[in-house]
């Protein structure tokens, strides 16, 4: 397999009907980039994992793997599903991020040109009026009337989170994510900054590409394992 999408969620403390809303529109999205990629030959194959400590859905789709409330281990999930893969490439993306179909041909072209060992992170774009530009029951955007907003403090700085692609097996090599991340937050940052640091990978920014993303603040607790000024550093680097 070319490669493993894998979209995360998580849903606790959010209710019901917003939860239900906002999932069903992320994943109808990711499938969408599957079935563009798939209709171009690449073998790529999205899975959808929920990292709550709750269960919100029942179909076939989702993997199931509660823990108590409190304690979501999103990294010990990932690494779960990293170690286990045998995927060339995998990629994690959050279900309040998504791409747009008129990207369909930068995305075809970035995947057809992954190469062994390297790494891929893309320029995430902070949605202010996403409430009024995104349709939930259609699943659509009107990308056309996007207005964006300023980071929120403590938020992740733009091109490290929300998604991003690595060889499978250089992942693995970095031992995959850190679990002292016990929530969310941070831990893609810190996942690419091993990354970037070893000079026998290809660490890449596509500008080519846009990820539009649902703003929220960070976890402060889980972001602490993280330094701050290695996220500027980082971001300063990927211009």
């Amino acid at each position: 397999m070319l490669c493993e999408l894998v979209m995360l969620f998580w849903t606790d403390g959010v209710p019901e009907s917003t939860r239900t809303r906002n999932c069903s529109f992320a994943w109808n999205r990711f499938q969408n980039l599957e079935k563009i990629l798939q209709n171009e030959g690449l073998d790529v194959v999205c899975r959808l994992v929920d990292h709550s400590p709750e269960k919100i859905f029942t179909t076939g789709n989702v993997t199931h793997d509660p823990y108590p409330l409190g304690t979501y281990k999103r990294s010990e999930k990932i690494n779960k599903i990293l170690f286990n893969s045998d995927s060339q490439f995998i990629g994690i993306m959050d279900s309040d991020a998504f791409l747009h179909e008129n990207q369909s041909h930068a995305i075809i072209d970035m995947f057809k040109r992954m190469e062994p060992k390297n790494a891929y992170t893309f320029d995430l774009k902070d949605i202010d009026n996403w409430e009024s530009i995104i349709d939930f029951k259609e699943h659509t955007i009107d990308i056309d009337n996007i207005t964006y907003t300023s980071r929120f403090p403590g938020h992740c700085n733009p091109g490290l989170g929300g998604f991003f692609i690595c060889c499978t097996d250089t992942l693995k090599s970095k031992n995959g994510f850190n679990e002292d991340f016990k929530t969310w937050g941070g831990e893609d940052g810190d996942v690419f900054s091993k990354l970037w640091d070893d000079s026998s990978i290809g660490t890449y920014k596509v500008n080519e590409i846009n990820v539009w993303h649902i703003p929220h603040f960070c976890d402060r607790e889980n972001s602490l394992y993280f330094n701050r000024e290695e996220y500027m550093r980082l971001n300063n680097l990927l211009g």
